[in-house]
Formats: C-alpha cells, structure tokens, sequence
C-alpha cells in the first residue's frame, strides 16, 4: 500500500497499487501485433511510393523527388516507431516475469520506490 499527501485536503490518501503480470502480457502481446504491422506498413511504402528517379522526365522530376522525400521521412519514422513498439513489448513482458517471480514484500517495497519516484 501506498500512502501519499493529498495536496489539496493535506490528508492522507491511502493507494494500494496492483500489478496483474497477464494484463502486461497481454499488453505486450499487443505491441507485438502493432510491430508486426509496422513492418508491413514499410513493405506497402515501398511498393507503393518508391518511384524511380528515371521516368517522369523534366515534367514530373519535382513531384518525384517530393514523394521520394516523403518515402525517406516516412520510412525513418516507421522504423523508429517499430522498434520502440518492440522494446516496449520486451519491457512489459519483462516486467510480467519480474512481479511474477518477485517476493511479495519486495514488490511492494518496490511499488512504494515507484509511488515516491512519480511524485517529483
């Protein structure tokens, strides 16, 4: 159990924080779907926009390299969003296994860390 000032009556509010390690895997699950469809957003970007620099001719040539630009912007951005969508899922599935395997006494010494640590 957490216990904290409450800062606008100056009492105590009493906050007991629980973990459920299948509701972090089932979050994490989740992020691995959203990773897995990231990497088929950059297949379909691609296919879709990755125009090449020799058709088009003087006419399009501008509207090309735009929508190359767009492709280059757009692709770093995937691949950034992936594997932070993946590393989060690896943390929450780590952190399943942690409040699985931890002494309850020690959770809960933890959690109060945690609790302290928001507050600043």
């Amino acid at each position: 159990m957490v216990e904290r000032g409450n800062e606008l009556t100056g009492g105590v509010v009493n906050d007991k924080l629980e973990v459920e390690p299948d509701h972090l895997d089932g979050a994490s699950a989740k992020l691995v779907e959203l990773a897995d469809g990231n990497t088929q957003t950059e297949t379909y970007l691609k296919e879709w926009l990755d125009l090449p620099s020799s058709e088009g001719g003087l006419v399009l040539r501008g509207v090309i390299d735009v929508v190359q630009d767009a492709l280059t912007s757009l692709q770093s951005n995937y691949a950034r969003l992936g594997r932070v969508t993946s590393e989060s899922a690896a943390e929450l599935s780590s952190a399943a296994q942690m409040y699985r395997t931890t002494d309850r006494g020690i959770a809960e010494a933890l959690d109060r860390t945690y609790a302290k640590d928001g507050e600043k």
